[in-house]
């Protein structure tokens, strides 16, 4: 997508509701286009042009619909990434800075004044040593995060990742969004009187979700080797409560409103589960930050001493 389909994609994309709520007012596409100025020739090709996810066997308005349901969600995280993740990237921006710094200019002039007054601090000599140990891990971390962005953008890599530490504690955030947005499909799918199998047919031929058509693969594979859906949807790759609400709805013949319950759930476990992460995070970065204040302040005391011996 380039940077002109970007933009035009964000100039239309706010009138979905809009465009929705005249849809269910009787408004003909025409009315609507003439209305809103839209370029677009028909209903479907705005509905594809600014839709994230498109099931191509759905209904135009329920691809809408289902898009602004998603989009709130969605939004909802993304804008509390950054204000949980704004300040603490600062801090480790900070960090790095504060360790260049201080290993290429302030500990070198400190330990070449020392020289010309014939003074020789063997430990002074192991801090330094010690920063730029640490720098050159910094620069590692970098690099290293940097290879490993670039190998996540690539799908068939975050699959292999996933698959390989599901069960870590680290990836239980990655492990509960993944069911989120797997519960978000599949709720929607059953309050517009889609069966399980229409899902599976509806996942496959959809695009802007391939995590859940990946996780749908999986279950309807144990489906058809015979396993019920209570079992088969029950899975290392879900977040473990999902089968329990799951199975709730199912014996109580309410599965949308169970999943519902448990959708309202799972966002605040994400949610208190990253306020964690940045608040350990936080914790490092502020640990660092004042270990090497404290090595500033020994490098700065040398000469500092020095001058109350000449005075």
């Amino acid at each position: 997508m380039n940077f002109k389909t970007r933009l035009n994609k964000k100039k239309y994309k706010p009138l979905a509701p809009i465009i929705t709520g005249m849809i269910s007012h009787k408004f003909s596409y025409e009315e609507i286009r003439n209305a809103l100025n839209l370029p677009f020739e028909s209903l479907e090709q705005y509905a594809m042009f600014v839709s994230d996810v498109y099931f191509t066997e759905m209904g135009v308005l329920d691809n809408l619909t289902f898009n602004l349901q998603y989009e709130k969600i969605d939004t909802k995280l993304k804008k509390l990434l950054l204000e949980k993740l704004t300040y603490p990237l600062f801090l480790f921006v900070l960090s790095f800075m504060l360790t260049l710094f201080f290993n290429q200019k302030f500990a070198p002039s400190i330990l070449n004044m020392l020289k010309d007054y014939q003074i020789e601090k063997l430990s002074l000599n192991i801090i330094y040593g010690f920063s730029s140990l640490l720098k050159f891990l910094w620069i590692l971390v970098l690099i290293i995060f940097v290879v490993i962005s670039l190998l996540l953008s690539q799908k068939d890599f975050r699959y292999l990742v996933y698959i390989r530490f599901h069960n870590f504690k680290f990836m239980k955030t990655v492990r509960n969004i993944l069911t989120l947005r797997f519960s978000l499909v599949y709720v929607f799918l059953l309050k517009r009187k889609y069966t399980t199998q229409d899902f599976f047919k509806q996942i496959k031929k959809s695009t802007g979700i391939e995590d859940v058509k990946w996780l749908g693969y999986l279950v309807y594979e144990k489906i058809t080797q015979g396993e019920p859906i209570t079992e088969a949807l029950d899975h290392a790759f879900f977040n473990p409560y999902f089968i329990l609400y799951f199975k709730k709805g199912f014996y109580n013949q309410d599965i949308s409103k169970s999943l519902d319950e448990y959708i309202d759930i799972l966002e605040m476990m994400i949610t208190q589960e990253i306020s964690q992460i940045v608040t350990l995070f936080k914790a490092c970065i502020y640990t660092y930050i004042f270990i090497f204040i404290g090595i500033y302040y020994v490098f700065l005391f040398q000469p500092l001493s020095i001058m109350e011996v000449f005075i």
